[in-house]
């Protein structure tokens, strides 16, 4: 080994360190207590739903007003499927701007060697949940939708393509067809996420 190859090894050893205690840390904060209760035919039929799509690896697009549990529905989804021994990651596409959301999706690389991984990497072979995804800036829209296509992703900063296995899971609260026509919403992405509709 000359110098320069052990500083590789040692930065991946601490890359690897690091990851593995943010997993940790991740699975202990996702230890959220939910219960699906109801007994009447309609809901007896929502959950019938939810299970006929967790046995599948489908993209689920969940709409619904805003508290009607959107987010319980996902994660039961990801509880109930063979993801379920992967993280849950929940991104809230309204609550950032465009660069820091973007940041939060696929994380960064810095000329100095900092890594910082985003939520695609955090849930490789378990569930991304985005929230609110009609508030995503059209920009991104374009990055996420490659993102489906190819199942890779690249850090910012970074041209070094990675392999992610994750299932996606999206929400909204308004009805994007409006968003499409008023050409805020990509159809194209519209058409990859919304493969199993659930109202």
């Amino acid at each position: 080994f000359n110098i320069e190859q052990l500083l590789v090894v040692v930065r991946r050893a601490m890359e690897t360190s690091s990851l593995r205690q943010e997993n940790k840390e991740l699975k202990q904060k996702d230890l959220v207590e939910y219960e699906l209760k109801g007994e009447s035919i309609a809901f007896r039929n929502f959950v019938s739903s939810l299970d006929r799509v967790s046995k599948t690896n489908s993209r689920v697009l969940i709409s619904g007003s805003s508290g009607s549990g959107k987010e319980i529905s996902a994660r039961y989804i990801h509880d109930n499927s063979k993801q379920a021994a992967g993280n849950f990651i929940l991104v809230n596409c309204s609550t950032a701007n465009e660069v820091e959301l973007e940041k939060a999706l696929f994380g960064f690389e810095t000329s100095e060697g900092s890594n910082e991984i985003g939520a695609l990497e955090k849930a490789n072979g378990g569930t991304i949940y985005l929230d609110e995804v009609a508030e995503m800036p059209l920009d991104l829209q374009g990055k996420i939708l490659k993102f489906l296509v190819e199942n890779t992703i690249s850090r910012l900063g970074s041209n070094k393509e990675l392999d992610v296995d994750v299932r996606v899971i999206s929400s909204t609260n308004i009805d994007l067809t409006e968003k499409i026509k008023t050409k805020k919403f990509r159809e194209d992405l519209f058409h990859r996420l919304n493969v199993v509709p659930i109202k």
